[in-house]
């Protein structure tokens, strides 16, 4: 078992930078505690994760990272505006300037300066090229900058980004620069040059190891146990830590019969290192995120779209019953469609796409999504912002965006599929026997003889 020598009263300050690290990616200066307890754990927090899932925590100056390993392409791990919309490809190719940018300056840099830096770089761009002058490229920058923030590269000391947006004569910003979160951030593995399909990128042997079974960084992480069913089951670990829900039928036939019969050894690991509580269920293996700071975004929590959402998922699963069934696409035929995307746009000699099974599930049509969602508009209007009680596609776009995050259905042409681990979003029934009941307090009919 990992973690087995330390002591128990340290093991909750350890699970906290362990769920930091798995939440955030990049601890920097500003996460304090939390970055804290990483540094004071390098060495068994490392361990644990190189042995468990395969990945690395790296130390560097006033920053943390826990270098992850991929076994599939991931289309809904994106970027995010403050609006909530995925980034767009010239939002991605501002951030990725930026970060090579912000090399050039010294622990301070004003927003009309990196802007001016960023025009000068995109000129090889083409169509893509960055003009501050228009507004809609102010505010694309104005949404990496957040998101920058958000990562912790940049720390706002003067000004706002805001005022820049509307008019960059009149508004301006001072930005800190945080150098080691932002060549944390930055740790490519393959030279671009040399990439011959966007597959590369992942780890053919999921654990990253030689024959000898040791790691990228030359350590012996196989404990004893057989190279090959350790790397089984480190993918199966890291499905577990990534996803909320492991369904059984997502999995290949090797990592489904792991799981089903290793599971309480690799649920006792994972719940030592999170402190996270692991679920059994019929189809799959849930890890319950109750735990302080959590190990990322939350469902059901507040907002408008997260009561919509749960009023979908309700009916949805009220009517999963009675619908007919469609195939699901799995986590990696989503990852097979995407590289064959990216292969085919970037123009690399990949290899032809692969057929991958998709399971069966509860098939719900647009048609009856959008019924549901009027419905809603005119039950609960008074309940939901402005958007959503004016529009019911926006509101039914609003809550299956949310509802796909958590894997609790997944888009398919004409509608979508649910998953198993809707159901336990669903109202229970109260079931009334037939035949004469006793009331509670009814006195007891004493026997005549």
């Amino acid at each position: 078992m990992i973690l087995a020598a330390l002591p128990d009263v340290h093991l909750g300050d350890l699970q906290q930078g362990a769920r930091a690290l798995l939440r955030s990616g990049v601890l920097t200066a500003r996460d304090g505690q939390d970055l804290a307890r990483v540094r004071r754990f390098h060495p068994q927090l490392d361990a644990a994760f190189s042995a468990l899932c395969g990945y690395r925590v790296v130390l560097r100056g006033q920053g943390a990272r826990l270098v992850r390993v991929r076994d599939q392409l991931d289309p809904t791990a994106v970027l995010r505006s403050s609006s909530g919309r995925p980034f767009d490809r010239d939002r991605l190719a501002l951030l990725f300037l930026a970060l090579s940018e912000l090399d050039r300056f010294p622990h301070q840099v004003a927003l009309s300066e990196l802007a001016s830096a960023l025009r000068r770089a995109s000129l090889d761009l083409g169509e893509g090229r960055f003009d501050p002058d228009q507004h809609s490229n102010r505010r694309a920058f104005c949404d990496v900058l957040d998101n920058l923030q958000g990562l912790g590269v940049l720390s706002l000391c003067d000004g706002g980004t805001e005022s820049w947006a509307q008019d960059p004569d009149q508004g301006e910003a001072l930005f800190d620069v945080d150098h080691d979160a932002a060549s944390l951030l930055f740790r490519p593995r393959l030279v671009l040059e040399r990439l011959a399909s966007v597959q590369d990128f992942l780890v053919r042997d999921p654990a990253g190891r030689d024959p000898a079974g040791r790691d990228p960084a030359g350590r012996d992480t196989a404990g004893g146990r057989d190279p090959r069913r350790q790397s089984l089951r480190q993918r199966v670990a890291r499905a577990l830590v990534e996803a909320p829900v492991v369904l059984f039928d997502d999995l290949d036939a090797d990592a489904a019969q792991y799981l089903t019969l290793e599971w309480r050894g690799l649920a006792e690991d994972v719940e030592r290192l999170l402190g996270c509580r692991v679920e059994r269920r019929k189809e799959g293996v849930a890890l319950v995120d109750t735990a302080p700071g959590g190990l990322g975004e939350r469902f059901p929590q507040g907002g408008s779209a997260t009561h919509v959402a749960l009023l979908l998922a309700e009916r949805i699963a009220r009517q999963a019953a009675a619908s007919t069934t469609a195939g699901a696409p799995t986590p990696a035929s989503r990852s097979e469609q995407l590289r064959a995307e990216l292969d085919l746009a970037l123009d690399l000699p990949g290899p032809p796409p692969s057929q991958v099974d998709e399971p069966p599930g509860p098939f719900l049509t647009t048609t009856w999504l959008l019924q549901v969602a009027a419905q809603l508009c005119q039950d609960y209007g008074a309940a939901l912002k402005a958007d959503h009680r004016a529009d019911a596609s926006v509101l039914l776009e609003d809550g299956l965006d949310l509802l796909q995050r958590f894997d609790l259905v997944r888009c398919v042409p004409g509608g979508v599929v649910a998953t198993p681990a809707l159901a336990r979003y669903r109202r229970p029934e109260l079931m009334v026997p037939a035949g004469a009941q006793v009331a509670l307090f009814t006195p007891a009919v004493e026997d005549p003889a």
